[in-house]
């Protein structure tokens, strides 16, 4: 019994230090790009003792050397660390092996509370949200397609979130919102909007990779549910999506021999660009070592790959390039194997799919980039790893037909109560700060701008009814007390706001009369400064 207790404790703390390592590396590397270039080869050595730590928090040392996977893990990294020796490539890009198959291995052993599931989701999936506001990307230095990453990590945790909401409302809400449970397809209306919303944003960052992988996870998500819990549909997704990933340079080079679609543009850039010329200097380095690899390879500037760390846009050749080709197939093995175990215990699990499909989002990025092997995006990959499981974990001995009782409890007689202020004063503050704030802008410096209200306003308004239903509905599950703090506090900030921008903007011209100096008047004008 106290030995139970001590491993819970020790879990708790293991998944305490994954989202802290997950906030970490985000906070270090998403806010300033000459930050993130100090960041980049120290973003390793945080990788590596996160999942370390985890690794030491969950792991029975008395049973580990009977478990096959581990053994794995083992001979795996003793070959990686060897070739990287003989290459004379050690630095902490070398770690990417140890990093990955660490958090493959901890693919069954981590499991998030539904609270650390939420709070995991709600701060990545905040990325997309951040870096549509504050237009980062290329913009402000980083890459184009590195923008278009973080968006399309951060947009998969966001869906995630909605998909888990959508499901408790339409099954538990059986007298607040019938209208929805009726016709539930106003709630998919929502997420094709905010689906071309995410298209619209990850255009303007101009990522060719983000907009086709946005595509896809639209199409795998439409799949009917009860199709993707078959287990071929699901072996041929994880087949495709790897098959996908060791071809499309082949393909891509092909194409650019040829001649096919040289003329082709997306978002005003050659579909052929740089990749062809970059995948096939890359296939020779590995067919020149194909055994041992090249190891870390560092490429001076001046080259057209990007200086630093050899980036080979493609998960199968970052690690065939650097590591060999042996290492490659053992290390996809090893993916191969956990998703196809994860994916046969997802039956009638409408969460775990969901986040399933996220996890073969990751892995269809990757084949256009070395998405899964980048420090940064790894510990996301992970992060939808476990979340899947932890899914798995809280409902495997639910049957299907009772799956959404255990949420029911989130969704009680008081939901409703809480929903409507909630809601109203969710509503207010999205008026205020996304569609008036951005209305006043426009108009103070409208000479400066070449496009009209028109423009911009609709998506600020989708924007704005998004924002409000899916914060009403968190806040609303929660217990009473967050959401008369929440109603206390940004009431008094939304009144303020309005009472600012109405009355108290000096910019703005008198309709009638002349301005006074409210204390002058009387006392009854207190109130109004207090806020």
């Amino acid at each position: 019994m106290v030995e139970d207790i001590k491993l819970e404790k020790r879990k708790f703390a293991g998944n305490c230090i994954f989202i802290l390592g997950v906030f970490a590396i985000y906070m270090l590397n998403l806010n300033f790009y000459n930050v993130y270039i100090k960041m980049r080869s120290i973003n390793y050595v945080i990788a590596a003792a996160v999942f370390t730590a985890v690794f030491l928090c969950y792991v029975d040392f008395k049973l580990i050397f009977k478990d096959r996977l581990f053994i794995a893990v083992l001979c795996i990294n003793a070959i990686a660390a060897l070739f990287i020796v003989v290459n004379g490539g050690v630095n902490t890009a070398a770690l990417t092996v140890y990093i990955f198959t660490l958090c493959l291995y901890l693919y069954d052993k981590v499991k998030f509370s539904k609270i650390q599931i939420l709070i995991l989701a709600i701060f990545i999936g905040a990325f997309f949200i951040y870096w549509t506001i504050d237009v980062k990307g290329y913009f402000k230095g980083y890459s184009i397609n590195f923008g278009g990453l973080v968006l399309i990590s951060g947009f998969v945790f966001l869906v995630v979130l909605l998909e888990t909401l959508k499901y408790c409302v339409i099954n538990f809400c059986d007298k607040k919102f019938v209208f929805l449970k009726k016709y539930p397809y106003y709630i998919t209306f929502l997420e094709t909007i905010l689906f071309y919303i995410g298209a619209k944003i990850i255009a303007y960052y101009q990522s060719r990779t983000g907009i086709m992988v946005l595509i896809t996870f639209a199409l795998i998500l439409v799949i009917p549910k009860k199709l993707m819990y078959k287990g071929i549909t699901k072996l041929l997704c994880i087949a495709g999506a790897f098959i996908w990933m060791i071809i499309l340079p082949l393909v891509y080079i092909y194409i650019a021999n040829k001649g096919i679609i040289n003329d082709l543009e997306i978002f005003y850039r050659p579909v052929i660009g740089n990749r062809a010329s970059n995948w096939d200097v890359l296939y020779t380095l590995v067919k020149q070592h194909p055994i041992k690899g090249n190891g870390s390879i560092y490429i001076m500037e001046g080259s057209s790959f990007r200086e630093g760390f050899l980036d080979c846009c493609n998960g199968f050749l970052q690690i065939a390039v650097v590591y060999g080709i042996v290492i490659a197939v053992c290390v996809f093995g090893m993916l191969i194997y956990v998703l196809y175990k994860q994916s046969i215990r997802i039956t009638g699990n409408p969460f775990a799919m969901t986040a399933f499909i996220g996890t073969l989002t990751f892995i269809i990025t990757s084949s256009s980039e070395s998405f899964i092997f980048n420090p940064i995006f790894i510990v996301a990959f992970a992060g939808i790893i476990y979340v899947t499981n932890s899914y798995i974990e809280i409902y495997e001995n639910v049957e299907d037909s009772d799956i959404y009782v255990a949420y029911k409890k989130r969704f009680d007689s008081s939901f409703l109560k809480k929903f409507v202020p909630v809601f109203s004063v969710t509503l207010m503050l999205c008026v205020m700060y996304f569609i008036l704030g951005p209305l006043e802008i426009f108009y103070s410096n409208y000479l400066e701008f070449d496009f009209n209200t028109i423009d911009f306003i609709l998506y600020f308004i989708v924007i704005s009814i998004v924002l409000t239903m899916g914060i009403s509905l968190v806040l609303a599950s929660f217990r009473d007390v967050f959401s008369k703090i929440y109603c206390a506090v940004f009431l008094g900030v939304g009144i303020a706001s309005y009472i600012q921008y109405m009355f108290l903007n000096a910019t703005l011209s008198n309709v009638d009369g002349i301005p006074e100096f409210g204390p002058s008047i009387g006392p009854k004008y207190l109130l109004l400064y207090l806020y």
